[in-house]
């Protein structure tokens, strides 16, 4: 079904799904393996990797004081690629990026 979403709105409802799998049970196994599955599918990397933190923090918020929690949380956040300098300079200023091109 997801795969009949265009764009913008498919990376949107991958990520909402993700979520969902993982809110509805942090503790459940399967349901974790199916919404990083899921959460890995998105197309581009931006709003891949952002829909994995909201995976990592949505895990280490259930129960800040269960370990494997933490442990899956500090997984996922691990395997998130950094930005390199420039990519989270021109993303957190677009307007700058733009005005570099456009002249």
């Amino acid at each position: 079904m997801a795969r009949t979403i265009p764009g913008e709105e498919r990376s949107e409802a991958l990520a909402a799904l993700a979520t969902q799998l993982t809110g509805t049970d942090p503790k459940n196994s399967e349901l974790f393996e199916q919404a990083l599955t899921v959460a890995r599918t998105i197309p581009g990397d931006g709003r891949r990797n952002e829909a994995l933190a909201a995976l990592a923090v949505q895990l280490a918020d259930a129960d800040p004081l269960d370990p494997m929690l933490r442990e899956r949380a500090l997984a996922v956040a691990r395997g998130i690629p950094q930005r390199s300098a420039a990519q989270r300079s021109a993303r957190s200023n677009p307007c700058d990026n733009q005005d570099q091109h456009a002249g």
